[in-house]
């Protein structure tokens, strides 16, 4: 998931914008042990 644009403010309760990041990262995590060599890359920029 990439987005190019530039996030001022986001207009959501934290909970909420941390299980919308951390859910993705869970699901690629899970993914990747099921491959010869597992990694997950990430980059918050």
């Amino acid at each position: 998931m990439e987005i190019i644009e530039s996030i001022e403010t986001i207009s959501i309760d934290d909970i909420q914008l941390n299980r919308m990041c951390g859910i993705p990262i869970d699901y690629a995590m899970e993914a990747s042990i099921q491959t010869a060599e597992p990694f997950v890359r990430m980059a918050f920029i």
